[in-house]
Formats: structure tokens, C-alpha cells, sequence
């Protein structure tokens, strides 16, 4: 493995080991994570990159869309392919899983009321200084799959960004989704002016 990931690290100029290399293979060490690294996507554009070894498969992560992270594991299983060996892409058991993560703001907030919540808030609202604070308003929305069925159940959560203003109408939202298929899910929320 160590010819393989110090290819890995000098093809991506990755700046940082977790572990430190030295001690990432020893018998107690269950994952490796490298960061800061570097990969230019097909259409040219330069992304940061991070690659996590686990025993059980490699996490990618880029701050731009899974898309994205799906070409950089693909380049960097081809590059293990023609270098060291492995299967080739096409024939590997790939199960892909997904976690997009997006700030973007909204031109007005979505309502997320229903007669039941109404009464929640206006309830919750009682037990404080609402002159100090203000009311109580409903600030997210979070569905999931239940555990029972999966054991790496399915979840989107919309939220407030923490710290801002509400009149901003900052969100923040994750899901088990591809980063384009979020977006178009957020769309459904209301217009959606940037992303972020």
C-alpha cells in the first residue's frame, strides 16, 4: 500500500497525512486521511481534494459537487489501475454513497407551517421572554429514512444558517443526494438567488 498512496499523494499534491504515513499502516490503524490535494476535473478546472482510506472503501471529498468527487475516485482507481495493479474501474464492486452539503440563500422564507407546528411554536413561545428574544420560529425541516430498514438510512436537512439574521434568509442544507439533484430540490423551496 505505501507505493500506492505515496503515488497517490505526489499525483495529487496532497499537503497533509493523517496519520503521518510512517504509522498509517500498522495493525491497530484503521484509516488513513489525506488533505489538501489537488485535481484538475476534465473540463480544466482545479479542485481542492481529500481522499480517505478505510478498510472497507475510499471517501472523496471536494468542495465543489459530487460530480466532481466521482470523477476524481474514478482518476484516482484508473491511476491505481495502470500503476499498481487493481482491478480496473469497470470491474471493481463500486457502491457509491453520497453526503452534499450546501449554504444558499432564498428570496423569501419557506413556510414550513402546518395547524400543528402553528401550535407548537405558539406554545413554546409562552415560556419565554419573547421581549428580550423574540417568538420562536420554525427554522428547518429534517427527513429521513427509517434506521430500521437500512443500517445507513437516507436524510435532507434544511436549516437556518447559524448566525444569521433571519431577514437574510441564509440556509444551510445536507442530504444523501447527489449535489444536483439537491440543488433541484432546493429550487423547490423557492428562488433560489445563490449558492454558496
Amino acid at each position: 500500500m505505501i507505493p500506492a498512496v505515496n503515488g497517490i499523494i505526489e499525483r495529487y499534491s496532497f499537503l497533509e497525512s493523517t496519520p503521518p504515513l510512517t504509522e498509517a499502516f500498522g495493525s491497530e490503524k484503521k484509516s488513513l486521511e489525506l488533505k489538501i490535494g489537488e485535481f484538475t476535473t476534465p473540463d480544466d478546472r482545479t479542485i481542492e481534494v481529500s481522499l480517505d482510506f478505510h478498510g472497507d472503501g475510499l471517501v472523496a471529498e471536494t468542495r465543489s459537487s459530487t460530480h466532481d468527487s466521482d470523477l476524481f475516485l474514478e482518476d484516482v482507481l484508473t491511476f491505481l489501475n495502470e500503476n499498481f495493479s487493481l482491478a480496473p474501474y469497470c470491474e471493481l464492486p463500486i457502491n457509491q454513497k453520497y453526503l452534499s452539503e450546501i449554504f444558499f440563500a432564498l428570496t423569501d422564507t419557506p413556510d414550513f407551517s402546518s395547524d400543528l407546528t402553528n401550535s407548537f411554536v405558539e406554545k413554546s413561545s409562552s415560556y419565554i421572554n419573547c421581549d428580550k428574544v423574540g417568538h420562536f420560529q420554525i427554522t428547518g425541516l429534517h427527513l429521513a429514512t427509517d434506521p430500521e430498514l437500512s443500517n445507513t438510512p437516507s436524510f435532507i436537512r434544511v436549516e437556518r444558517e447559524v448566525g444569521a439574521p433571519f431577514s437574510a434568509n441564509r440556509f444551510f442544507s445536507s442530504g444523501t443526494i447527489k449535489t444536483s439533484e439537491h440543488i433541484n430540490l432546493l429550487e423547490a423551496l423557492g428562488t433560489v438567488v445563490e449558492v454558496f
